[in-house]
């Protein structure tokens, strides 16, 4: 749901002639995203296997709150 509201924003907020490379940087920074939180996650589970099910949401908060503030 989430990658669909952030689809929707991105239309929203560019310009039609536009969007197609504006949907290529977001499928890009979205994919890299995923990519990143992975090769992090499962550092965390080899290495540090307390810390893996608590970084993503330790990370997730900090992310909404920044966004808010």
């Amino acid at each position: 749901m989430q990658e669909t509201v952030l689809r929707v924003v991105v239309a929203d907020r560019i310009h039609l002639s536009k969007r197609g490379t504006a949907y290529g940087i977001f499928n890009t920074v979205y994919g890299a995203g995923f990519l990143i939180g992975g090769v992090l996650v499962g550092w965390l589970y080899d290495n540090v296997q307390g810390m893996a099910p608590v970084a993503p949401v330790i990370i997730s908060v900090m992310g909404v709150s920044i966004f808010l503030s």
